[in-house]
């Protein structure tokens, strides 16, 4: 049996750019399919290089819809790859970008807690 061409979800500081295989891929981001496979490569490791911006990840979801025998690798430990988990993207996240999350939350919680002293 030949081997099956592998679906994946391109990120791009955590935000999806785009799915399919490393040929439509490459065609559809204008970069060569050797690119794209260094990106397959990032978004293997459970932990990926620190400066790697770029990854793409195996979309199982949409590889056992395509060929329904296919079963993820490492059984168990598989995840669904609709959605990057919060972690993985913080991993990929800039100075500037984790500096505005905090503020977010800062600004929240003042919020909440002007509320509870009207409320009170």
């Amino acid at each position: 049996m030949a081997r099956l061409e592998k679906i994946y979800d391109v990120y791009f500081n955590g935000i999806k750019m785009g799915t399919g295989t490393k040929k439509e891929l490459s065609k559809m981001l204008l970069v060569s399919p050797h690119s794209v496979a260094g990106w397959v490569k990032n978004g293997m490791a459970n932990s990926p290089k620190n400066n790697a911006v770029k990854i793409a990840v195996v979309n199982e979801k949409a590889m056992m819809e395509k060929y329904p025998g296919w079963k993820p690798y490492g059984g168990s430990k598989s995840k669904i790859s609709d959605e990057i988990t919060d972690r993985d993207r913080r991993k990929h996240e800039t100075k500037e970008e984790r500096r505005l999350r905090r503020n977010i939350r800062a600004q929240m919680a003042i919020e909440a807690a002007r509320k509870e002293e009207l409320g009170l």
